[in-house]
């Protein structure tokens, strides 16, 4: 994660925690069901297994679900409980394996089809 996103997931925490101290009742939307992948992720060096840095919400920790076609593989965000106010967050790395590896497909967000930037990592 860059140094931009990590200073942004930090002052987002930050105001979670000062606002849920302000009036003694904070108001918060439910975290979205679904989002997307708002960093770069690693790919394993046999290109079957996909890691990205995700967030707990509402206590749990969100999968992370990909989807392969011919020239691409898909991924997103879904948040398995979304029955809560937004609290606090905690930084999460959460994998997933495809059934054949990425190759050369492209990996892109499930919901606008834009890339996704990857790094090759070690390991399977």
């Amino acid at each position: 994660m860059g140094r931009p996103i990590q200073v942004a997931a930090a002052a987002t925490v930050a105001l979670f925690a000062l606002s849920a101290c302000g009036s003694g009742v904070a108001s918060f939307p439910p975290p979205p069901r679904t989002a997307d992948i708002a960093s770069s992720v690693t790919v394993s060096a046999n290109g079957r297994v996909i890691t990205a840095r995700g967030v707990i919400a509402c206590g749990h920790t969100p999968l992370l679900v990909a989807r392969s076609y011919r020239d691409r593989v898909t991924l997103k965000w879904v948040n398995p409980d979304t029955n809560c106010d937004a609290e606090a967050v905690k930084p999460v790395m959460v994998s997933v394996r495809l059934p054949s590896p990425l190759g050369r497909r492209h990996l892109v967000q499930a919901s606008t089809g834009k890339r996704i930037p990857r790094r090759v990592g070690h390991g399977s």
